[in-house]
């Protein structure tokens, strides 16, 4: 089997555009294991539809379907534009919702659309950026419990069967967050995280009342910019920018 590996900011994934290709969640496990596989965060597969774009399947390294990833969205976008697929704009469906990708300068820009703040206490934010995130700010991001703290609000009931993203975010300034990302799925910290970084910036807003263009830093020390336009006050869309790069390419026999 064909594929290719890309990362954005420091997650990692496999992409497939195999339009008939079917993978089983242990194949897909086996791809994604770092010693045994490929060694990636998760699995994307595209079909194309028509010639605005088509539709991404996106599976995380626990071999099970997810309904969004923001840097997978970013690295499929950055793939179909360096093979000729589209030129510089595409639609990629996910999940039931259409995404607009566009290829800028150095970047890949995606309008995220908007999101949800679904819970908002003095302790932490629940935002709802395709996936669910659990969100509080720290001042140290450097605590040596980050992932037993994690865990153990990944797997609260109340977040039961599907569970929970988990980010610590520090507030810098107007326009610089910098976190952490425990992701589900991949039941481990993550260099980076797009939706994560989406749902902080929404948290932020809350919090801080920071809107406009927000840089927000992980621990890859790799950065995306996210834009948040405002009508009338409330949210209205996020743009998320940044780069997105081939690794390699190979096949492998499953």
């Amino acid at each position: 089997m064909e594929f290719v590996k890309y990362q954005g900011t420091g997650n990692d994934f496999i992409l497939i555009l195999d339009e008939n290709k079917r993978l089983l969640p242990h194949q897909i496990k086996k791809l994604c294991h770092r010693r045994y596989g490929v060694g990636a965060d998760g699995v994307i597969l595209f079909k194309k539809e028509n010639s605005l774009g088509g539709e991404m399947f996106f599976f995380n390294s626990d071999g099970i379907k997810a309904t969004m990833c923001g840097n997978g969205l970013r690295c499929l976008a950055r793939h179909l534009f360096d093979e000729k697929l589209f030129f510089n704009h595409v639609r990629i469906k996910i999940s039931g919702r259409y995404y607009e990708a566009f290829q800028r300068p150095d970047k890949i820009e995606v309008d995220m659309g908007k999101a949800h703040l679904l819970e908002e206490t003095p302790s932490h934010y629940l935002v709802d950026s395709g996936v669910l995130h659990f969100i509080t700010f720290k001042e140290d991001l450097n605590q040596s419990h980050f992932l037993a703290k994690a865990r153990q609000i990944r797997y609260q009931n109340r977040f039961a069967p599907f569970g929970v993203n988990v980010n610590f975010v520090k507030f810098f300034s107007t326009n610089h967050l910098e976190m952490r990302t425990y992701e589900k799925g991949v039941e481990d910290e993550t260099l980076s995280c797009g939706t994560g970084a989406m749902a902080a910036c929404i948290a932020a807003w809350k919090k801080y009342g920071i809107w406009g263009e927000i840089h927000v830093r992980f621990r890859s020390k790799e950065m995306l910019r996210l834009n948040l336009l405002l009508k009338k006050g409330n949210l209205d869309r996020i743009y998320m920018s940044g780069d997105a790069l081939k690794v390699f390419k190979g096949t492998i026999e499953l």
